[in-house]
C-alpha cells in the first residue's frame, strides 16, 4: 500500500453536508399547490368554499404533503447513508487491487 503522504491527518469529527433542499421554498411550493388545488376545485365545480371550508382544506392539503417531504428526508437519509457504504466499499477495493 502507498504511504505518499506521512503526516497523517485527523478526519473531521463530523462531516459538514450542506442541506440539498431548501425548505423555505419547499413550504411556499406546498402552499402554492394547496391553494391551487382548492381554486382548481372551486372552478371545476363553480363553487366557493366558505373561508373556514377553504382554510380548513388547504392546512390538511398542506399537511399531507409535509408528510411526503418527510418521507423524501428519510429515504435521503437512506440514500446518503448508502453512498458512504459504497465509498467505503471502493476505497476498499481500489487499495486492494493496487496490492
Amino acid at each position: 500500500m502507498s504511504q505518499g503522504n506521512t503526516e497523517q491527518q485527523q478526519p473531521a469529527d463530523e462531516l459538514q453536508i450542506r442541506p440539498s433542499v431548501d425548505m423555505e421554498i419547499v413550504g411556499d411550493n406546498i402552499g402554492q399547490i394547496a391553494r391551487f388545488t382548492v381554486e382548481k376545485f372551486e372552478f371545476a365545480n363553480s363553487t366557493t368554499l366558505a373561508s373556514e371550508e377553504r382554510d380548513d382544506a388547504i392546512r390538511q392539503i398542506e399537511d399531507a404533503l409535509w408528510a411526503i417531504v418527510e418521507q423524501l428526508r428519510k429515504r435521503r437519509q437512506e440514500i446518503r447513508a448508502s453512498m458512504f457504504r459504497v465509498a467505503s466499499e471502493t476505497l476498499e477495493k481500489t487499495l486492494k487491487s493496487k496490492d
